[in-house]
């Protein structure tokens, strides 16, 4: 149950951050942002694109010029990922990734707060089910109880 709260709220407020940051951006925010998605891109393992998805959130969230929010998508990413700094992933949910970043940082750069919101939320919802499919498993596989 906690983490469903936990990750109902970094939805909404990783919309909202997006959504700020594409009205807030500056041609700084947006050599940072386009910085960190080549970064993403181009990286060539696992270690090296969960650091360079940090950097690009961090980046967007930057855009808004509020250090609270800021502060909440950091703790929100701390939290999800039990402060190891990262969150699992898959192959192919980076291949999804990778084409969500690059529409995140369009909407963004090209300040299109509302739908840089929906793609925020899409995005974000990829943890989420990632999370879930590996709960699933994990109690399938008799790992750990199925109790919510």
């Amino acid at each position: 149950a906690e983490f469903q709260h936990i990750f109902d709220a970094r939805i909404l407020v990783e919309r909202m951050i997006a959504r700020t940051a594409a009205s807030r951006r500056d041609d700084a925010d947006v050599e940072a942002i386009s910085s960190a998605l080549r970064a993403y891109n181009e990286a060539p393992d696992h270690d090296a694109s969960r650091l360079a998805d940090g950097s690009l959130h961090l980046a967007i969230s930057r855009a808004t010029r509020n250090p609270i929010l800021v502060e909440m998508s950091v703790g929100f990413r701390t939290r999800i990922s039990f402060n190891l700094g990262a969150e699992p992933y898959t192959d192919e949910v980076r291949q999804i990734a990778i084409g969500q970043h690059k529409e995140l940082v369009s909407a963004v750069v090209e300040g299109r707060s509302d739908e840089a919101s929906e793609i925020a939320a899409r995005h974000f919802a990829l943890s989420e089910n990632l999370f879930r499919e590996l709960y699933e498993r994990a109690v399938r596989d008799g790992q750990i109880g199925g109790g919510q």
